[in-house]
């Protein structure tokens, strides 16, 4: 699921998706692909922003909390 997410080449829907189910089962360990996508500004940083979010929903870690304020307060 974390490479169907991070495939800019996927139908959004289906980021998003697969983001959400991959936040869903997984508590720990996908800081480093939240805050890879949270910092890529080259294609669909919105939606890429949106899948970080998505990925973090159960995480607790002090890196996941900290990434989520961040993008909490991000203009866009």
């Amino acid at each position: 699921m974390k490479n169907v997410t991070a495939d800019v080449h996927q139908p959004v829907d289906i980021r998003l998706e697969s983001a959400s189910a991959a936040g869903k089962i997984v508590d720990l360990g996908l800081e480093s692909v939240a805050e890879k996508l949270a910092r890529d500004d080259r294609r669909s940083p919105i939606v890429n922003r949106l899948c970080a979010i998505r990925l973090l929903s159960r995480h607790t870690s002090v890196h996941a909390l900290q990434l989520l304020v961040e993008l909490a307060s991000d203009s866009d």
